[in-house]
């Protein structure tokens, strides 16, 4: 399920309140990349790499179209990551307000 206040959780990030993490390809965040985002691949999280974070952070994720952002909700869900949100793809987070990197 994708967040349903993107422009809270723009704001969110901006403030500090949330980490933004992007799970798609290097490739992919070397091209256009989110202002704060962090660069974290759906595979490494697949593979047992967590973010370096606390449990009870606000982690609101995203990737290209929201899917790879979903699975890796559930992963880190399953982890015991407390407050982890799929915010869809990049685009519903610059049309949001999130600035490119």
């Amino acid at each position: 399920m994708i967040y349903k206040d993107l422009a809270a959780a723009v704001k969110a990030v901006h403030s500090g309140g949330a980490v933004l993490i992007d799970v798609r390809t290097l490739d992919e965040h070397k091209q256009q990349s989110a202002h704060k985002a962090v660069h974290l691949d759906v595979s490494d999280i697949e593979n047992g790499h967590d973010p370096e974070l606390e449990n009870d952070t606000t982690i609101l994720i995203h990737c290209r179209s929201g899917g790879r952002a979903n699975m890796a909700c559930s992963i880190l869900a399953a982890r015991g990551y407390t407050s982890v949100q799929n915010v869809g793809g990049l685009s519903h987070w610059l049309a949001a307000g999130g600035r490119p990197q």
